[in-house]
């Protein structure tokens, strides 16, 4: 699992707003209305290459079946995969 710090790169593929910071979401949603939307076009289009190669939806289930798997074969009840 992880954190969407991990997908948005400030300024270059998205905005980030701390939690419960008013401002802050203010200020980004100004940000966003005051920004072209070839440049919101181009972002989306840097993240969504970003994502293809950075995070394989195979790979991550293989990981957490592996996870899993392991703590299972641990546990005092007996699951067969």
């Amino acid at each position: 699992m992880t954190e969407i710090t991990e997908f948005v790169v400030p300024e270059d593929s998205g905005w980030l707003i701390p939690a419960g910071s008013v401002e802050a979401l203010v200020i980004a949603m100004k940000t966003v209305l005051e920004t072209p939307v070839s440049r919101l076009e181009e972002m989306g289009i840097i993240e969504a290459k970003r994502m293809v190669q950075q995070h394989n939806a195979t790979q991550e289930a293989q990981k957490l079946h592996q996870l899993f798997r392991s703590v299972y074969l641990f546990s005092p009840i007996l699951i067969l995969f």
